[in-house]
């Protein structure tokens, strides 16, 4: 049927010129999610427009719609409406070039919520909700940049392939309802292998920032505080629980030619981690201090020199071999896995404490009962 230039073609309805996708006002209100008012408004300042009437009904163009969608998403980052529209048009218009480029077809994609997860990457790094905000806007406005595609990686005995960078990208495509997103692959020789290249893409993405090296540190410490090269032949000749002998700043020196730091502010670092309370880790993670200024702000007196050789004793004492069952289990609890290790040995010696003096009060019952033998 055909009537004042708006086609209808079964449940669709298309303009007679463009034969374009159309509207009706109902549907268009639903599609944008604009109120009857709003609509009004967003026509007088030139917005969106009827592309024609019929039967009484306004229809408007499907893309407007699309448009409108993207506006409300600039709000949060502009001032006004007009620079929303203004942001919003440039967008769309980006991912129109690119789309008629054939760009997407060009690249393998995926969809994000069929990604796996790699337990021990996923809680690496923290993800910055305000950027990750920021990514949802600009994915629903503009989609998915091919430049900026994720990247997968697997290893030996891995069997699959696993988000290896792009966490941050990942949330905000699914926050954005995309669908397929641009991937590549990576093979490594190992787990390690794939630590050490996300440690060196993320500081070399964020040079400047301690949280994010700190972060790096403690994971690589733990992926190898067995010790040593695990690929080396004395690695592989030693057993699953058996540690491999090293110098400790040869460890400081390998971990800070990945994360960009010296093997001294390494070894700051795990200091930091090992004796740095909830207030320093967060003043480190919000920027406030950088590493240096954070291990200052544990270390003790310089005329304290007993102090320091007893703590340096304890921490040695500290260092305990974990189970990978345990330790895959306090990285899923994320935070810092000393301060889980602290309280299980808290709780612990609680409980030995207790059945200690239960104990002794029963054998002091028990003293109490015994015959009594007079000379």
């Amino acid at each position: 049927m055909s009537s004042g230039g708006v086609i209808t073609l079964g449940f669709v309805v298309t303009d007679s010129e463009s034969k374009k996708p159309l509207l009706p006002e109902d549907q268009f209100l639903i599609f944008s999610g604009l109120s009857k008012k709003a609509l009004k408004q967003y026509e007088k300042n030139g917005f969106v427009k009827p592309v024609r009437q019929s039967e009484g009904t306004n229809y408007y163009a499907e893309e407007s719609a699309d448009l409108v969608k993207a506006m409300m998403m600039c709000l949060g980052r502009c001032a006004n409406l007009q620079e929303a529209y203004k942001m919003a048009v440039q967008g769309l218009s980006s991912k129109e070039r690119r789309r008629d480029k054939g760009e997407s077809a060009e690249v393998k994609t995926i969809d994000p919520r069929e990604i796996e997860m790699h337990l021990k990457f996923k809680g690496l790094l923290d993800i910055d909700d305000d950027l990750s905000e920021s990514l949802t806007v600009d994915m629903t406005v503009s989609g998915f940049y091919v430049s900026k595609a994720i990247v997968l990686g697997t290893w030996p005995g891995l069997g699959k392939l696993v988000l290896i960078d792009g966490h941050t990208r990942v949330r905000s495509a699914i926050k954005a309802g995309l669908e397929a997103v641009p991937y590549t692959i990576e093979t490594f020789d190992n787990e390690e292998e794939a630590l050490e290249y996300i440690a060196k893409v993320q500081t070399n993405r964020r040079p400047n920032n301690d949280w994010v090296r700190f972060q790096l540190v403690r994971e690589l410490d733990t992926l190898m505080e067995r010790g040593g090269d695990r690929r080396s032949e004395q690695a592989k000749s030693k057993g699953s629980r058996e540690p491999i002998e090293k110098e400790y700043s040869s460890s400081a020196a390998k971990t800070g030619a990945l994360v960009g730091w010296s093997a001294s502010t390494v070894k700051r670092a795990r200091r930091v981690d090992r004796e740095g309370t909830p207030e320093i880790l967060e003043d480190l993670k919000k920027g406030k201090i950088r590493i240096g200024q954070a291990e200052k702000r544990i270390a003790p007196r310089a005329n304290d020199k007993a102090t320091a050789k007893s703590s340096s004793r304890e921490n040695q004492d500290a260092m305990v071999q974990l189970t990978d069952e345990n330790l895959s289990g306090l990285n899923e609890l994320g935070g810092n896995r000393h301060a889980h290790v602290n309280e299980a040995v808290k709780q612990y010696i609680e409980r030995e404490i207790r059945k200690r003096a239960s104990s002794d009060q029963e054998d002091s019952d028990s003293d109490k009962l015994k015959p009594r033998i007079i000379q």
